[in-house]
């Protein structure tokens, strides 16, 4: 692999290296301008982001559902296409989650170090 992945918040996008690629369901008002694509399928569904966030939902039972989102249509097709932009070169990805050891671009992370990337969290 040539490129490294770097886990990052939309509101320190300016920190990001290489391509930015928002993991999120939509983008809000002005940051399409700040990314440079935004791939839905590494987001988590809206069902367990809802779930999670509101207390109906525990940290392992949202970790769980978003990692069979991940090794499922379109999520494998976005984690296949994640790892090819890794071959060309660094890679940011970025969400809305606040700094916290609790958001979903960790669990990529932890994904991406099992398929033998270098991953690196900007905001820690």
């Amino acid at each position: 692999m040539k490129g490294k992945l770097y886990l990052n918040y939309m509101a320190n996008v300016g920190h990001s290296k290489g391509l930015k690629v928002a993991i999120c369901r939509n983008l809000l008002n002005g940051d399409e301008k700040r990314v440079d694509i935004l791939k839905r399928g590494l987001a988590p569904t809206d069902a367990s982001r809802l779930k999670y966030q509101s207390g109906e939902m525990d940290w392992e039972q949202f970790r769980h559902d978003y990692l069979i989102k991940l090794y499922s249509r379109p999520g494998l097709n976005a984690l296949m296409w994640l790892l090819d932009e890794l071959k060309k070169g660094d890679v940011t990805v970025l969400c809305y989650c606040k700094p916290s050891n609790n958001c979903h671009r960790y669990i990529l992370g932890e994904v991406m170090k099992d398929e033998g990337i270098e991953v690196i969290d900007i905001v820690k």
